[in-house]
C-alpha cells in the first residue's frame, strides 16, 4: 500500500501542527489561569492549581527558612539550637502549617480576592495583608517562562528593584494539554 504525496504532505502537516499545539499548551493554559485571576473566577482558578501540592511545597520552604534563621541567630551556640531554637521551632511549626493551610486553599483564595483575610484557626492572629496597589502601584518585575522538562514549565518572576528576588511558579502537565500550578519556589 502506497500513500500519495498529497496524503503524505497532509499527514506531515497534521503532525507538525499537533506538535506545535502541544508546545503551545503551557502558554495557553497559563494565559487562561491569568485571565481567571483577573476576573476572580474561583472555579477556573481551582482548575489550574493543585492546592495540596502547593501547600506542601510552601510549608517545606518556610520551615527550612525558619531552621536557617534559628541557626543564624544562634551563631553556633549549641545550647540555643538545642534549647530555645527547638522551642521556637516547636511553637512556629504549627503556626506555619495553619497559615499556609488557610491562605493556600479555595476558601483562602476567595477571601483574598474579596479583599479580606482568610479565616485563621482560633488563637492565630495575622497582620492585615498589604495591597501593593495601595502604595501607589505594583513593583515592576521581569517574567520568563521556560520548559524544564516536557512535563514541567517554570515561570520566573524577578523583582527589578533591590533586592532582586525571584519567585518561581512551577506548572506541571495535568493531562496532554492542561497544566496546573503544583509548587511555588520562594526566594
Amino acid at each position: 500500500m502506497t500513500i500519495s504525496k498529497a496524503a503524505g504532505s497532509w499527514i506531515g502537516f497534521a503532525l507538525i501542527g499537533g506538535g506545535l499545539y502541544l508546545a503551545a499548551t503551557p502558554y495557553i493554559s497559563i494565559n487562561q489561569f491569568r485571565e481567571a485571576l483577573q476576573q476572580r473566577d474561583l472555579p477556573a482558578i481551582e482548575s489550574h492549581v493543585d492546592f495540596p501540592s502547593v501547600r506542601e511545597s510552601l510549608k517545606e520552604q518556610l520551615k527550612a527558612k525558619l531552621v536557617e534563621e534559628i541557626a543564624k541567630q544562634s551563631e553556633g551556640e549549641s545550647w540555643v539550637n538545642l534549647g530555645l531554637g527547638a522551642l521556637g521551632y516547636a511553637i512556629a511549626e504549627p503556626m506555619i502549617d495553619a497559615a499556609v493551610n488557610a491562605y493556600v486553599s479555595p476558601a483562602g483564595l476567595k477571601a483574598l480576592m474579596a479583599g479580606s483575610q482568610p479565616e485563621m484557626p482560633s488563637g492565630l492572629q495575622t497582620a492585615a495583608p498589604t495591597n501593593p496597589a495601595d502604595s501607589g502601584g505594583t513593583a515592576a518585575s521581569d517574567v520568563q517562562l521556560s520548559y524544564k522538562t516536557p512535563n514541567l514549565v517554570v515561570i520566573s518572576a524577578r523583582d527589578t528593584s533591590p533586592p532582586n528576588q525571584t519567585i518561581k511558579f512551577n506548572f506541571e502537565r495535568h493531562n496532554l494539554v492542561n497544566w496546573r500550578l503544583t509548587s511555588i519556589s520562594l526566594p
